[in-house]
Order: C-alpha cells, then structure tokens, then sequence
C-alpha cells in the first residue's frame, strides 16, 4: 500500500482530519507562501526552486505558487488549522476523538514520552522537546518547508493544544505566545 494511501486511511480519515492530505482539494483555499529574501537573489532562487513554484515579488518577500514536497514519509502534508486541532484533540485524548480509538493510550503516551537525547533537540515518536530549564511539560512538532513555519505544541498534563501556522519561511519568537496561551484560563 502506498505510504500515502495509508497516512489517509489510518490517521487523517478516522481522525476526520478532512481537509488535510498529500495534495491540494480542488475546491479548497491556498495560502499563499512567502520566502523573505533581497530582490537581487530573486534570479537564483527561480533556478534553485522547481520551475513554475517561484512567484511575484510583495516587497521584501517572494511569492510561492502552490506546490507539492515529493517526500511525503519526512512532509508534504498541506491542511488547515482546524486539522491540526484536531490531531492535537486526539494526542491529548490519549488516541482517541469523537468516540474513535485511533492508538492504543498506552502508545499515544509513549510517543509524547523524550527518550533520546539529541541536539538541537530531545526527541520522542514524533514529538520532541527542546532542552529547557522549564518545569511545564510540553512536547512539540515543527512543520516547515519554502514558504511555510508551523508549530504545534502539546501540554498533556493541563489538556492543551496549540497551533501556530504562518506563511512565511521566516521563523519566528513564538515562545512568549505559546507561554501567553498556555498560562491562560481556558474554562
């Protein structure tokens, strides 16, 4: 079975993660990516990127017409917010959401679980940590790409997701909003 065929029928369908896949819906709407870069690299930056993929200059950014990663086991998956909420709804609720059991509890824990040290990040089954000196419990995942900066974090123990997407290859301070969101009263 294709990698892709089964990410869809195991993960994003039972979760009803609908509006995400390896490739655009037809109908749906397409955020467009930025690359910040001096408009003197435009010229090598159309020879080092796919043709077709680099688009119009916005000021100090250029464009990124829709395109897809040919790398779907390490990315490649376009969604929205929504989807990504979702998936973090499932993580918190131990592999389950809506009344659908997705993962064992036990291995939707042991994925959150940093066992392996590493730089510049710690790392569990896709989730990891970067070293820090706080005593919140937190686990995250990065989604990046041209064009792109994504950040979905988990805090298992107060029963919070959050995700951040931006459409900018640009990254960003993001810590004092996740330290803002997750210090809030979500009651």
């Amino acid at each position: 079975m294709p990698f892709e065929t089964f990410v869809e029928q195991s993960v994003l369908r039972p979760v009803g993660m609908d509006h995400t896949g390896f490739t655009y819906p037809a109908a749906a709407d397409r955020a467009t990516g930025y690359v910040k870069a001096p408009r003197i690299a435009d010229p090598a930056l159309r020879r080092l990127l796919p043709p077709g993929v680099a688009g119009n200059r916005h000021g100090p950014c250029l464009a990124l017409n829709p395109f897809y990663v040919d790398g779907p086991a390490y990315g490649g998956l376009v969604g929205d917010v929504m989807d990504a909420g979702r998936f973090l709804r499932t993580h918190l609720a131990d592999g389950e959401i809506d009344g659908h059991r997705i993962l064992d509890p036990q291995t939707a824990r042991s994925m959150r679980s940093i066992t392996h040290p590493g730089k510049p990040f710690n790392h569990g089954t896709g989730w990891f940590r970067r070293p820090t000196t706080s005593p919140e419990n937190w686990v995250e995942h990065y989604g990046t790409g041209a064009g792109f900066w994504n950040v979905m974090r988990l805090y298992p123990d107060r029963g919070l997701g959050v995700v951040i997407m931006t459409n900018s290859t640009t990254t960003y301070d993001f810590e004092p909003v996740l330290v803002l969101l997750a210090g809030a009263s979500w009651s």
